[in-house]
């Protein structure tokens, strides 16, 4: 290869992508299950441990919060009228964490529905391109977000709120859902427009990513089984796979 060629291509890598290629896709997942929803266009999911039930959010116009069980059996609805939610949480106090995508903003509610607080994430871009997902580090309570798109961020907030690093995502065509791995650390991310499952380090350095078998993925969850649970608010199901 001509060095003057090699040495262009270097330096558009480093600018373009981090300095590293995305990896190719990894072999098809395995899947466990899938389970129609009771609960219309589902978009973000969480794990109880103490129950082991998930935790979803409805997308406007119905804004409320519903339990199910781990084959999507629906439990209980709760209101707490949300306006345009589109990620959910388990906070260090078993509060659970909602984003607002038009809003940007992160609301927080008892588990009974009662609202406790609200903070916002300066992040930019058009109303329903904004906050899509949310996870936590169970250990110090540090929040990870996704922006879906322009820009394309994950955006990480200490258990306080604050701001402590933002990075741009490059690769994948939109964020739609996140959760935190203690086992890495790192994130699991899904892309509802690519239909692919990520895994990013907590730069947003995507080291691995896999096709998904079904459409806009919404939600993502990992379950003390070592499951990945996410959800499709176009299909209104839930899928179940073993996390690779």
């Amino acid at each position: 290869m001509n060095p003057r060629f090699s040495l262009l291509l270097a330096l558009c890598v480093a600018a373009c992508g981090g300095g590293a290629p995305l990896p190719a896709p990894g072999p098809e997942l395995v899947p466990l299950g899938q389970y129609d929803l009771e609960v219309p266009e589902p978009s973000g999911l969480a794990y109880r441990a103490e129950t082991q039930t998930l935790f979803t959010v409805a997308d406007q116009p119905d804004g409320n919060l519903y339990e199910i069980d781990l084959e999507g059996n629906l439990l209980r609805k709760v209101v707490i009228r949300s306006v345009d939610p589109e990620g959910v949480t388990l906070g260090l106090n078993d509060e659970v964490l909602v984003v607002e995508e038009s809003r940007r903003r992160v609301v927080s509610y008892q588990l009974t529905g009662e609202r406790l607080d609200i903070f916002g994430v300066r992040v930019g871009g058009r109303d329903n391109k904004g906050l899509e997902g949310i996870g936590v580090d169970p250990e110090s309570g540090w929040l990870y977000l996704v922006n879906q798109d322009t820009p394309r961020l994950l955006v990480i907030l200490d258990a306080e709120g604050r701001e402590q690093s933002r990075h741009a995502i490059r690769y994948a065509v939109e964020l739609t859902g996140i959760c935190y791995d203690p086992s890495g650390p790192y994130l699991w991310v899904v892309s509802g427009a690519d239909n692919m499952l990520y895994r990013m380090a907590r730069d947003g350095f995507i080291d691995a990513r896999w096709p998904l078998p079904f459409d806009d993925a919404q939600g993502i969850a990992l379950g003390a089984d070592n499951r990945l649970y996410i959800v499709s608010d176009k299909a209104e199901r839930l899928f179940v796979f073993e996390k690779p």
